[in-house]
């Protein structure tokens, strides 16, 4: 009975693991959907992040196919408030915005976010996938090794 209750207390740990490991991608993934919509110009990265996050992958896939359509938003240099690529100055400080269009400040730092989360988030999918196959390995040797208590 006790080799038992010790195979029940490490399945548990082993999937508690496992969730977090879930939920670590789930919030790496969205947090690189809503970084690299911010660097697009998007004005619904919130919605896209979340939509990523907790949805999965299918909303990824579709933000994938519609990432570079739609209108264009870029940040003012001065103020870094969001407005459309193609207004001569910024709407709320009024600082001309001649070049808005070919250049975004903040947009090869939101870039380079969002594509570190995106390796963290396959990171986290691979570890979870090598403790999968540890934790089946291990029960497997386990059960070989321990058949007469069952």
């Amino acid at each position: 009975m006790v080799v038992s209750s010790s195979i029940s207390l490490i399945a548990m740990i082993m999937m508690l693991f496992v969730s977090l490991l879930f939920v670590a991608e789930r919030v790496l993934f969205g947090l690189a959907a809503y970084h690299d919509a911010q660097s697009q110009g998007n004005p619904d990265a919130v919605i896209w992040g979340l939509a990523v996050g907790f949805l999965g992958i299918i909303p990824g896939i579709i933000y994938l196919c519609v990432r570079g359509s739609g209108r264009r938003l870029v940040r003012c240099a001065n103020c870094g408030y969001p407005h459309d690529a193609t207004d001569f100055c910024c709407p709320k400080c009024g600082e001309k915005n001649p070049a808005a269009a070919e250049a975004n400040p903040y947009a090869q730092v939101l870039a380079s976010r969002a594509r570190k989360e995106m390796i963290g988030g396959i990171a986290v999918i691979a570890a979870g996938i090598l403790l999968m196959i540890l934790v089946m390995l291990f029960f497997g040797v386990f059960m070989m090794r321990y058949r007469a208590f069952f």
